[in-house]
Parts: C-alpha cells; structure tokens; sequence
C-alpha cells in the first residue's frame, strides 16, 4: 500500500487533472517530485494511468496522435506541444514538395525514353526509395532526439549530458527546417515560374493537383492512425507480442503495481464500484490509498480532496 499505491494514485491524479485543467494548464509544478514521476511514466510509454479504459484511450489519443498531440498532450510529456507541432510542420512540407519535384523528375526521365513504356511499379518504387524512406528516417531521428532531450535520465542524456542533446536537437531541426525551406521554395518556382522545368507552364495544373493530391493523402493518414493503432504490434521487445491500444492496455492493467483488491475491482473496461463513467471510486481509492501512506501520500489525499469539492 505504500509506494505503489501513492505512484497509482498519482497517475490517476494526472489523468484527471488533464480532463479538468485541459492540455495548457497544470495542476503540478514543474519542480514538484509528483512531476518527474509523471515524466517518467510518459517516458516509459505506458498506456495504464487511471485503470478506466474510455479516458486512458482519450489520454492516449492526446498524447500520441500526430496532429491532435500538437493542441492536447500533457504539460509534462517530454514530447512538447512546440516540437510535435515544429516536426510535423516540416514533415508535411516535405513531403508534399518532395512528391512534387521527384513526380516532375519522373516525368522528364519518360520524356527522355519514348521508346520505353512507363512501369507504375517502378514508379511507386522510385517514389519509394527516393522520398518515402528517407523523409520518414529523417523524421524518426528527430522525432526520437526530441523524446529523448525530456526523457528523465535517458540514455543519450546521461552520454553526452543534457544541455548538449538540446544543442544537438536544435541544430538537427534548424538543419532540417533549412533544408525544407529550400525544397519549398524550388517547389514554388517549379509549379508557378514558367520554364523548361514544367514544360513552359503547361505542367502547372498538373503539378498543383499532384501537391494537393499529397497534401490530402497526408491527411487522411491522420485518420487511419486510428485504426491502425488498434492493430499494429507494440512492445516488440516482449514476448507475447500485444497488439493495440486495448491488448497493452489489458497486459499493463494485469502487472500495475497496485493492490490486488483493486485489480479485482476492474472490470474489462476498468469499471470500479461507481461504474463506468464514475469518478468517485477512483478518488475513494486515492484517499484511502494516500491515508495508509503517510507522508508519500500526502499530496494524493489534497489530490482527492480536490477532485471532491469538483
């Protein structure tokens, strides 16, 4: 009941300050010891915080999703607001023109062979390995530095300390923003200057519906992210494999370190005696739990108390 219990209550806590605070204000300091717990948590990439399931998968949503993350991930995930929002940015550009360029390259090289049928296979996979693969390489890197600059204690932080990680974050995404930058601007000159690049301005039309032909294929991406996040594999590196949202979330409600009473009081859904969408058995498990914790569980019971007086 002692450690567990607090840090349980705790995620709890968060969750529930997130739904009533929103994603721009926070209830914990940013020096409070709670926070580096609640860091670490993100950190680990955990999908169990308050044990019912509708807002863990809503807490997930906000934290995870490429586009919605940007206005509604926690004050504390070391994947900020500004970074999510800076990364997708350059990746949406980035794609969009690159597709532009390499599809006007693509129709140059046919040009140049008008005896040689054009394969659609070898031009998805021309696409492929020139613009697909290397953007989506150049996104994980920084996508995995900005994790790793607020991860507490991380790996490359503890390497090479972690004021020079934020440097070599900045200097990476400032890079990339240059490189970006100029693909834009060629982009532009390619579609709207006429010239022997779009066939003196005949191309243009073409080229515009190849841009928002991507653009719009980058947004519907935002959509599948639903679906597949309930299908891909996650925890890789355990055996069996979980797959989804909803099998993780089951495996780390089964090993949370809380009592066993209160594994018993989960339904499938994480419904407590108060049901489904009750708030008040989670704040009379985290008053009581703070109540046999002494002073570790000092700021669950304030936590409580609060969630009361709502």
């Amino acid at each position: 009941m002692g450690l567990g219990s607090s840090k349980a209550c705790i995620y709890r806590d968060a969750v529930d300050r997130w739904f009533a605070c929103g994603c721009y204000a926070c209830c914990v300091g940013e020096q409070d010891a709670r926070a580096e717990i609640i860091r670490r948590r993100f950190a680990d990439d955990v999908y169990f915080w308050s044990g019912v399931a509708w807002k863990d998968y809503l807490f997930h949503v906000g934290n995870e999703h490429a586009l919605l993350g940007i206005f509604f991930c926690h004050p504390l995930n070391p994947y900020t607001k500004f970074e999510r929002f800076i990364l997708e940015w350059l990746q949406v550009t980035a794609t969009c023109c690159w597709i532009v360029l390499f599809q006007q390259k693509l129709k140059h090289i046919h040009a140049e062979k008008e005896h040689d049928e054009a394969s659609p296979i070898h031009d998805v996979i021309f696409l492929y390995v020139h613009v697909t693969l290397p953007l989506s390489i150049v996104h994980e890197i920084l996508r995995f530095i900005a994790r790793e600059s607020g991860r507490p204690d991380g790996k490359l932080e503890r390497c090479c300390g972690r004021r020079c990680l934020c440097v070599v974050q900045w200097f990476l995404m400032g890079w990339w923003f240059l490189v970006v930058s100029s693909l834009s601007s060629l982009c532009y000159n390619v579609i709207a200057n006429p010239g022997p690049w779009n066939n003196y301005g005949q191309d243009t039309v073409h080229l515009e519906h190849t841009y928002n032909l991507t653009l719009c294929s980058v947004l519907q991406g935002y959509s599948m992210w639903f679906l597949l996040d309930q299908i891909l594999p996650n925890d890789l590196h355990r055996c069996p494999w979980t797959f989804g949202f909803w099998s993780k979330w089951r495996r780390e409600r089964r090993e949370a370190d809380t009592p066993s009473s209160l594994h018993a009081a989960y339904d499938w859904f994480g419904q407590r005696a108060g049901g489904w969408w009750s708030e008040a058995s989670s704040v009379s498990s985290c008053s009581s739990s703070s109540s046999g914790s002494g002073d570790e569980g000092g700021c669950c019971a304030a936590a409580a108390t609060d969630l009361c007086r709502r």
